[in-house]
């Protein structure tokens, strides 16, 4: 339950308080979850030496009883107590894994860590009057999680030998008072997040160590020194952040940039292409390392010289200025291009909202990013900053928007298309921004609309990207057979120019379209690799796919009036995404040869009028998503392809049929949902249960551990084949010895939910007396449903494989309602629910034992066998060979003058 639920119910109890005996007689107390209980005598005699986690927020006393001796405790939870120490004398602890004390404001000291050796995590979070960390912290080993922040630690009070936790990974000590850090930190192995912010006193760091991804130092205004690197670099990904920290700029830095300086130290130990960074501190300068700079814009273009992506290539750095109005949601938008090819592509920036002045940003691609991008024999690469409706307010107005060769602001677009004032030199126009912001400015063109010729002279046009334009003349006459990327939500004609044969395109996006059909006669697109014309309402059919091979998304969603797909749609052998969802589509327009689409993963029919699917889906060998939902005519499914994930039928009120899989299953997920299919179970499964026999079918064609799969249909009836039933929210099992052996398969979970049912999950324990384990997993949300359903889960081995599960002799699962067990009650029983839950495997000659074990599985299933952006932007291309120098590019290296520079 919430906590704000959970203490509301708390105080309801009587003013005085519980007695402090209460606990007494609760000797096999192993779980406890309460909160903001408060005690009648200000005192505690007793709490159960048997518990396991010990959840108690708000926890009114100075300390836990001195007679508390929880050898099998794993999780201690106490924030927002009022304890100043936890226990006076060391405990044996060996099981304990997590202290989390955070906001438990009179803690004055922790406890002694001795004995606890197999701590991972501890939080004291907000503790403002802590003024001691026990020296025995240097003891936890296995410590990967450490949080201190904003305990108001003046200088002394963190240990020396804070490197001694060797496996550490994040530590936070924000918002503390200390002026350094202790040195040791530097030889901590394993640590990749190091949090600062706030330390306003902090004036020097030491070096940091060699693991470290993120280093978040924002707003420590006396920091005045960064040693050096003390080991090589292990890091793949660096994030160093020293927002508002402007004396470390005035201190460090004089000789070279200090953000060029981090990078030297950082790509000087590079021992893989794969690094990425981000630097961010104050400055305004961009640093003389980047040879090619624009600074009036924010957008930067260059020239790439022969045989560029070769071994010695690392990447290309980008620095950025910003001011302190740099808002959310800024990326780096590349383009990088030959005539023969283009690939574009883009990657965020961060948002810093806290800047209070201006600040430098360094990002970079490395060349992994690329090495799949097929770009090793491009010659040109475009850089330009994205987001908010200005994009790039500091340019300059030169030359006439007709001679540019890009335009991205309204007005320059705007006084183009409707002057007729464009020429060969424009080779993009690109509005990129919301779509209803988009549309609102497009309307606001005149009214008469555009000419059907504003396109003649844009003979080189490349990149096209706008939204809703109208045509004064009903007419476009032309458009360049050199675009690359059509993106013309709303286009208003019936069809493309018959003239229009671009060889080159790549994508084309016509959403919301007035197309009747794209083109009469055949195009060879063969770069043609995605066609989206969802909700073009008046499209009829689709056009001839046979020399687009390698089209591999076509998005046709809501298209009512389609009536024909084109036969031709067989021939496409990489296509993997095809949407026909809520186009009306009757029987018989959906094309026999489905199956010839051999690369097929997401097909989406979801919302139309056809009685039966084509045999041939079946055959779809990589199908893993298929969506039928609210194809209410839908009376019979065909064999389900072998690697289906995801099957969607909810409120296919006509199905009563399932054929069965025609091949073994490959898919190690799998999600069959028939919500408010009501014939289903009426016409099919009266022999034997059909949820119990698809989900035997599954498991019989198991030819790996599966990890897990739902089902989910109409029902109320329990199948008789679970043998373990409770009529509560929960259910307890005994384990055989050794049950965790090689036949095992998992566990199967039913349950019976009504048609209210809200969010849950499953929460699992598995114990013995030594040991226990926790872990839990989400119930599908069935918000469709209409009536009584039943679902049932599988859970494999997999799950299990890597908990310290193998000994234990005790399981229990129950049904949490948003993260609190057993919210029904009844008056009877007092953990009594409306709703019931079963677990069950498969038999086996142990009939108190249940679990799923291979060699029963023959035997059993025999029975039945079935805007303000940047001041400057500047980039810069990394060699290996070039590192140590670090100096401006030569010119044998340098990037090709030929290149216009852009507006």
């Amino acid at each position: 339950m919430p906590e704000q639920g959970l203490d509301s119910i708390m105080q309801g109890m009587p003013e005085q308080g519980i007695s402090g005996k209460s606990f007494t007689t609760m000797k096999n107390l192993r779980l406890l979850k309460i909160s903001n209980v408060r005690f009648s005598d200000d005192h505690l005699e007793y709490l159960s030496n048997e518990l396991r986690l010990l959840k108690w927020r708000g926890y009114p006393l100075k300390t836990l009883p001195s007679s508390f001796q929880p050898k099998n405790l794993f999780k201690l939870d106490m924030c927002y107590s009022h304890v100043e120490f936890l226990w006076d004398d060391k405990k044996h602890l060996e099981k304990l894994k997590t202290i989390k004390l955070s906001y438990s404001c009179n803690l004055i000291a922790t406890p002694d860590f001795t004995n606890i050796p197999n701590l991972e995590r501890l939080e004291l979070k907000g503790c403002t009057k802590l003024c001691r960390i026990h020296p025995s912290i240097g003891s936890l080993k296995r410590l990967t999680i450490f949080r201190l922040n904003n305990c108001n630690l003046s200088e002394g009070i963190i240990p020396n030998d804070l490197g001694s936790l060797i496996s550490l990974e994040e530590l936070d000590l924000s918002g503390n008072n200390f002026v350094s850090v202790p040195e040791s930190i530097s030889e901590l192995p394993k640590l990749s997040r190091l949090c600062l912010n706030g330390c306003h006193r902090l004036r020097w760091l030491p070096k940091i160590p060699p693991d470290i991804h993120f280093l978040l130092a924002e707003d420590c205004t006396s920091l005045e020194t960064i040693s050096s690197a003390k080991k090589k670099s292990t890091s793949s990904r660096n994030m160093l952040y020293f927002l508002n920290c402007c004396k470390l700029t005035e201190n460090q830095g004089t000789k070279d940039n200090l953000a060029v300086t981090l990078l030297k130290q950082r790509l000087q130990d590079l021992s893989h292409h794969s690094y990425q960074f981000d630097i961010c501190l104050p400055g305004t300068k961009i640093p003389e390392w980047f040879s090619h700079c624009n600074n009036i814009g924010s957008s930067v273009g260059i020239g790439l010289r022969d045989n560029w992506l070769n071994d010695d290539f690392i990447g290309f750095a980008v620095c950025i200025v910003f001011d302190h109005n740099w808002g959310y949601g800024r990326r780096i938008e590349c383009s990088i291009w030959s005539q023969a090819s283009r690939t574009d592509f883009s990657f965020r920036i961060p948002t810093f909202t806290t800047a209070k002045s201006d600040h430098l940003w360094l990002g970079n691609l490395s060349r992994e990013i690329l090495k799949e991008l097929l770009v090793d024999k491009c010659v040109h690469a475009h850089f330009e900053i994205y987001g908010g409706s200005d994009m790039f307010p500091h340019y300059s107005v030169k030359r006439e928007p007709g001679k540019w060769s890009r335009l991205w602001r309204v007005k320059e677009v705007s006084y183009v298309l409707t002057e007729n004032k464009g020429t060969e030199a424009i080779e993009a126009i690109i509005l990129n921004m919301p779509e209803q912001e988009l549309d609102s400015i497009m309307h606001g063109m005149p009214e008469q609309g555009i000419s059907g010729k504003s396109f003649i002279t844009m003979k080189n046009l490349r990149l096209l990207k706008i939204s809703n334009v109208r045509f004064s003349d009903d007419h476009l006459e032309y458009l360049s057979n050199e675009l690359w990327l059509l993106k013309w939500r709303g286009y208003p004609l019936k069809t493309l120019p018959s003239s229009f044969q671009p060889k080159n395109l790549f994508k084309l996006d016509m959403c919301y379209s007035h197309v009747e059909f794209l083109w009469g006669d055949k195009k060879h697109l063969e770069k043609l690799k995605t066609i989206k014309l969802s909700y073009s309402c008046n499209l009829i059919e689709t056009p001839d796919f046979t020399n687009i091979p390698n089209l591999e998304r076509l998005e046709l969603k809501r298209c009512t009036k389609l009536r024909r797909i084109h036969p031709s749609i067989g021939s496409l052998k990489r296509l993997t995404i095809f949407r026909l969802n809520n186009c009306n589509l009757s029987e018989g327009i959906i094309p026999n040869d489905l199956g010839s689409l051999i690369s097929l993963e997401e097909l989406d029919l979801s919302g139309n009028n056809f009685v039966s699917l084509p045999e041939s889906i079946s055959e779809l060998p990589k199908l893993s998503h298929l969506c039928l939902n609210g194809c209410r005519r839908l009376r019979w499914l065909p064999k389900l392809p072998p690697n289906i994930n995801i099957l969607l039928a909810e409120d296919c009120s006509s199905l009563g049929k399932i054929s069965s899989a025609k091949k073994q299953s490959t898919s190690s997920r799998s999600t069959l949902d028939f919500i408010t299919c009501c014939n289903l179970t009426k016409n099919q499964g009266t022999k034997d249960h059909l949820a119990v026999t698809l989900l035997k079918q599954r498991l019989q064609d198991l030819s790996h551990n599966s990890n897990r799969f739902d089902i989910c249909l109409s029902g109320n009836r329990i199948p008789k084949w679970f043998s373990h039933c409770n009529f509560r929210s929960s259910i307890g099992i005994e384990l055989r010895d050794n049950w965790l052996n090689d036949d095992f398969m998992g566990f199967a979970v039913c349950a019976v939910f009504d048609d209210n049912w809200d969010y849950k999950r499953i929460e699992c324990s598995i114990w013995s007396q030594a040991s226990s384990t926790d872990f839990h997993f989400p119930i599908p949300t069935f918000t469709t449903a209409k009536s009584s359903h039943l679902w049932i889960a599988y859970l494999s081995r997999e799950i299990l494989k890597e908990l310290p599960v193998d000994k234990c002799v005790h399981a229990h699962f129950g049904i949490s309602v948003n993260s609190f067990m057993f919210q029904n009650r009844s008056v009877k029983r007092s953990l009594h629910s409306s709703r019931r839950s079963w677990l069950v495997e498969f038999p086996t000659l142990e009939p108190a034992v249940e679990l799923l074990y291979g060699i029963r599985l023959a035997e059993f299933l025999a029975v039945e066998p079935m805007a303000r952006l940047a001041d400057f932007l500047a980039m810069e291309i990394i060699y290996g060979a070039r590192l140590a120098e670090f100096s401006v590019i030569e010119p044998a290296l340098d990037l090709l003058p030929t290149l216009e520079p852009l507006k």
